[in-house]
């Protein structure tokens, strides 16, 4: 076996390929399955204490629908009963099925609403645990044999005691008790769809497969780009939403046509927001072929609706001949001629590529920076793999929009706060005497260096070195700016217990702060796709990617974990678990919205983590409507009980309100209309289609219940 698959001790696709390809199922006897359902639920559970644990979790579910219907009882009966009978009734109710006919603990519609989303939260919950329990006792091992599965199940308890809480904490609120006040609740807030439309001008291209590169959260709102307009105004057109409400607080065009010089422009780099600036580039010559080859980027104050800079960055000869080579390679028609409804030049191929582009911003007090990268590959290959090699990196500055870097065969490992972080191969392992100068960085020995924007020195460097024997580390950086004066940086080796923190001066010095106990962290080992994010002194996100077998086709599923912990604490602030639909999708063409087989887990394509609030972005196509729709659900971790009730219950209002209204809109047409039927005619599918004809959905928490 490859060493490299002995080494993935986190259920990557390797492991899963070694576990699950040409495996058999196997008869055995009923004394047998007796056995290694034993032996394999103490692996799961870990201790005879932590199944006497899960035990109890379960049984909190029944003990809460049993105090429910005491409290039904004692309230109802003419006389009261003493508390043994009351049980032994609710013990009766329930086991003889009568449960079903006590209603709802909340009065009012609303109420009753926000109640039937936290009782189908804990049946979802529980419903995740039973099928790990089946797989135990009836089913030959899956997922439970995971490395990464004793993680997942215990997000799967983690996410049934805290939803019977919060149910147990409505049903005090309704008996007029006071709820806990405890900051672990998960607020799930309104469900927002924004449409990508296609592109309405034929001098700017949007591309088919990145049309989520086209939204961005940043902060409390949410930017959109579209191509359309007409005369003056047409041009990429920016539309600013807000993240709760939704509301249009921005819509104007940001980038003229009459800016373009009349020549054809692909938007294929994603979208780039820092405070009040909007970054966008546009590339002529890319992803097809001319004979002049450039991005124009466009510097955005959305605030003020004004371009503040302009910037041309011709393309490196080295792209040029890559675009070439991958255009005769796949021998695309030209792009004016396709049938594809959103202008793109590729189609499924896109993820076989060998160049990028990106653009960055940050910023330092009054001073604005970009940074345009591109990558070349010396052959076609993954999306994936393009972080893995060096870039070729330019540096202007804002005000004077002048080149103040240029670095080649580097890879930025975080910017901000105008600090960059980047490694750079030893001049020994750079093919500067080769075509292709960009070098491979994962297998070699680089230099990291910290630059200072704004002073252009290098405020710290360390040298790695790669050998057989003693493998480079793997560091993870980030970058917070915590207070006027001082930037910190997080320094992280992957593998160790202890997390470092640096401070950096205005001077620019640099001293180490503080080191800090992570548990958290540590239990993840040599994650896949590992991304950090500090928030505070103490307060650390970060998110890796997992590759599970899903318990209904025991195909691999990419899931990322995301993560929000707090330095010394040995259980997470918050945890969710987000599958990645796409991968699903494309590779196995299967329905993505039960791949992973779980209730409780909401896919997603896109993540965005900031402070205590985690924002998931799902494209999704409408087939009859031929267009694209972002969906993006925000969840807000740390909350107490109280504030996540009344908030739902504000959803409920609003939905109870709104089929009212129509119902009272129907009665209205049927008497106007003067109808011979006796009674009103005000059924359900009556109201629906009358929400649809208005173009009214009812879309929030309350209706969808992953999460």
């Amino acid at each position: 076996m490859d060493s490299s698959v002995l080494e993935d001790k986190t259920g990557g696709l390797s492991w899963w390929f070694t576990q699950f390809v040409g495996a058999k199922e196997t008869e055995i006897s009923v004394e047998d399955r007796m056995r290694y359902s034993v032996g394999r639920g103490m692996l799961v559970f870990g201790s005879l204490d932590s199944l006497a644990q899960l035990d109890r979790e379960i049984y909190g579910v029944k003990n809460l629908v049993q105090k429910f219907l005491i409290c039904v009882l004692s309230s109802s009966l003419p006389v009261s009963l003493p508390y043994p009978v009351l049980l032994s009734l609710s013990k009766l109710i329930c086991s003889s099925g009568g449960g079903t006919r006590v209603g709802w603990a909340g009065r009012e519609r609303a109420s009753q609403l926000a109640e039937s989303k936290y009782v189908n939260m804990v049946y979802l919950a529980v419903l995740d645990k039973y099928n790990v329990v089946l797989e135990i006792m009836f089913k030959h091992a899956a997922e439970t044999i995971s490395p990464n599965f004793p993680e997942k199940f215990a997000f799967l308890r983690s996410t049934l005691a805290r939803n019977l809480a919060l149910l147990e904490s409505f049903h005090q609120l309704t008996g007029h008790e006071e709820p806990q006040g405890e900051k672990v609740h998960y607020q799930v807030l309104k469900e927002m769809e924004f449409k990508i439309e296609t592109s309405k001008l034929k001098q700017i291209v949007l591309q088919k497969r990145f049309a989520r590169d086209r939204v961005v959260v940043s902060g409390d709102n949410s930017f959109i780009v579209n191509a359309k307009g007409e005369d003056m105004e047409a041009g990429l057109v920016l539309a600013v939403h807000h993240l709760k409400t939704g509301e249009v607080i921005k819509q104007f065009t940001a980038v003229a046509q009459s800016l373009l010089s009349g020549n054809k422009y692909t938007l294929c780099t994603r979208l780039c927001v820092l405070d009040e600036f909007v970054c966008l580039s546009l590339s002529h010559g890319y992803p097809k072929a001319s004979i002049s080859s450039r991005d124009q980027v466009f510097l955005v104050n959305w605030v003020e609706e004004k371009v503040v800079m302009k910037q041309t960055v011709s393309h490196s000869s080295r792209l040029q001949d890559a675009v070439k080579e991958r255009e005769g390679f796949f021998n695309h028609s030209d792009s004016e001629t396709d049938s594809d409804y959103l202008n793109t030049s590729y189609d499924d191929d896109d993820d076989m590529v060998n160049t990028s582009l990106g653009v960055s911003l940050t910023r330092k007090a009054d001073k604005v920076f970009l940074l345009h990268s591109e990558v070349v590959l010396p052959e076609l290959g993954c999306m994936s793999e393009m972080e893995d090699w060096g870039q070729h990196v330019k540096i202007f500055g804002l005000p004077k929009d002048r080149l103040l870097h240029e670095l080649t065969n580097v890879r930025v490992l975080d910017v901000h706060a105008g600090l960059v972080i980047y490694e750079a191969a030893k001049e020994k392992h750079s093919n500067r005497k080769k075509k292709q100068v960009l070098t491979k960085l994962n297998d070699c020995d680089v230099v990291v260096k910290w630059l200072d924007l704004v002073t252009g020195k290098e405020v710290y460097q360390e040298s790695f070195v790669d050998t057989v024997q003693t493998p480079r580390p793997v560091y993870k950086y980030s970058i917070a700016r915590l207070s006027e004066k001082d930037t910190m940086v997080l320094l992280y080796k992957v593998g160790e217990e202890l997390i470092s923190l640096y401070r950096v001066d205005e001077d620019g010095s640099v001293e180490l702060s503080q080191q800090i106990a992570l548990p958290a962290l540590t239990r993840v080992g040599n994650a896949d796709k590992l991304k950090m994010q500090l928030q505070s002194d103490d307060l650390i996100s970060f998110r890796h990617r997992l590759a599970i077998p899903s318990v209904i086709l025991r195909l691999p599923v990419h899931v990322t974990r995301c993560v929000l912990a707090r330095a010394g604490a040995d259980n997470c602030v918050a945890e969710v678990f987000v599958p990645r639909n796409a991968s699903v999708n494309e590779v196995f063409a299967y329905d993505g919205t039960t791949s992973s087989g779980y209730h409780t887990l909401a896919p997603a394509e896109t993540i965005v983590q900031e402070g205590n609030k985690l924002i998931i972005l799902e494209t999704k196509k409408r087939e009859f409507e031929r267009e694209w729709v972002v969906s993006l659900r925000q969840c807000e971790f740390e909350k107490p009980a109280l504030d996540v009730m009344n908030y739902d219950r504000c959803i409920a209002t609003e939905i109870v309100e709104k089929v009212e209204a129509t119902k009272r809109k129907i009665e209205e047409l049927v008497v106007a209309t003067k109808s011979k039927t006796e009674e009103l005619s005000t059924n359900t599918n009556d109201v629906l289609s009358e929400l649809a004809m208005d173009g009214k959905r009812l879309s929030g928490s309350l209706v969808n219940w992953c999460g």
